[in-house]
């Protein structure tokens, strides 16, 4: 085959255009030219509106599924909101002293523990000492299960994880597995419940 040839062609604007060309001799003593012309302006742009599309779609993911909030918190948001909200409510009732004692709370703060905890059905332990988070113990415990968080998205194969919100005696919330959940019934917590049908006959849940 001959080396590529460099040809002049004048267009009507009578600006040269560049071809590169080379000229292949069959058997028949006839010639076969073969033309290599640069990528057109319209291939380059295709690629350019494929570029942009892809862009555009992972930043729509990226507002789905990271920075655009819930109008409202569901699942394990919501129980682990609520959790945070009761441990600051308990420290409130009873800022002066170390331990928390459900049984010493005045009626008024008994109930709205009770309440929001039946909105969440939670169990609680009803008498235990503030601490650090080097010792903390579980202290409230939402016994629905719920998979929502972390959120279920595309960098995580759209994976659900069972899990239980809880409150710590540092004041702090987290997340359990429904393994660790089912082996919290021997640390003697309480659910909210029992606490609303077993009080003592001068404590009424709801006042007359």
């Amino acid at each position: 085959m001959d080396k590529p040839k460099i040809k002049l062609s004048p267009e009507d604007s009578g600006k040269p255009k560049i071809r590169l060309s080379s000229e292949l001799e069959t058997g028949g003593g006839h010639t076969v030219r073969i033309r290599r012309r640069h990528d057109s302006p319209k291939n380059w742009l295709r690629e350019l509106v494929k570029i942009l599309a892809v862009l555009v779609i992972a930043a729509a993911v990226f507002y789905r599924y990271v920075l655009m909030p819930e109008a409202r918190p569901t699942g394990n948001r919501a129980a682990l909101s609520m959790c945070g909200w009761e441990l600051s409510a308990w420290k409130s009732y009873q800022a002066d002293r170390p331990r928390f004692n459900f049984h010493e709370l005045a009626d008024d703060q008994k109930r709205r523990v009770i309440i929001y905890g039946m909105n969440q059905d939670f169990l609680i332990r009803t008498n235990f000492l503030w601490s650090a988070a080097t010792n903390r113990e579980i202290v409230i415990v939402c016994q629905r299960r719920y998979d929502n968080v972390p959120t279920p998205a595309p960098w995580n194969l759209f994976h659900n994880t069972p899990a239980h919100a809880v409150g710590y005696s540092d004041g702090t919330t987290g997340l359990i597995s429904p393994e660790e959940f089912d082996s919290l019934f021997v640390y003697g917590l309480t659910s909210v419940w029992s606490l609303a049908t077993n009080a003592d006959a001068s404590f009424k849940i709801f006042k007359q």
